[in-house]
């Protein structure tokens, strides 16, 4: 009543789909390339706790710097002249100019940043560009979908 079925002489129907492999393998390849790259970058050139560290003095010493700019400025006292006697020295004293204080100069601090700088992805394409790129991506996978159903066929 059971017959024996022999599964050596059954053949797979359909392509090998090597073009599959083929893809597979080149997304893997670029997996593991990036990887490494990343890796690479990360071991060379990432910035360190050194790095961060001489970032954060340089903003600390900038911003005291700044502070002191701020300041009221410093005032320096003019020369005073006095005058040559070109009499005989006696017991009076000669009068002399006094000296007062003029500032010489107003320091103006260097303007800062009212706004957040316009970089990366977002501000240079825009949202507009971001959906149009999100649609692409989608249009792809149906045009891809559809051409390897209507190959299978």
């Amino acid at each position: 009543m059971a017959e024996e079925f022999d599964f050596d002489d059954v053949q797979p129907t359909g392509s090998s789909n090597s073009s599959f492999r083929i893809a597979a393998v080149a997304l893997g390849g670029l997996v593991v390339i990036s990887l490494i790259l990343l890796a690479l970058y990360t071991l060379f050139l990432a910035p360190g706790p050194d790095d961060q560290l001489n970032a954060s003095a340089t903003q600390t010493a900038l911003a005291a710097t700044s502070a002191a700019l701020v300041q009221a400025p410093t005032q320096t006292a003019r020369p005073t002249f006095t005058t040559i006697p070109t009499q005989p020295a006696t017991s009076t004293p000669l009068p002399t100019t006094e000296s007062t204080l003029v500032p010489t100069s107003t320091l103006v601090p260097s303007p800062t940043p009212s706004e957040l700088p316009d970089t990366g992805f977002a501000d240079d394409v825009g949202l507009p560009g971001l959906f149009l790129m999100a649609g692409s991506m989608i249009m792809l996978i149906v045009i891809s979908r559809r051409m390897r159903l209507g190959i299978s066929d």
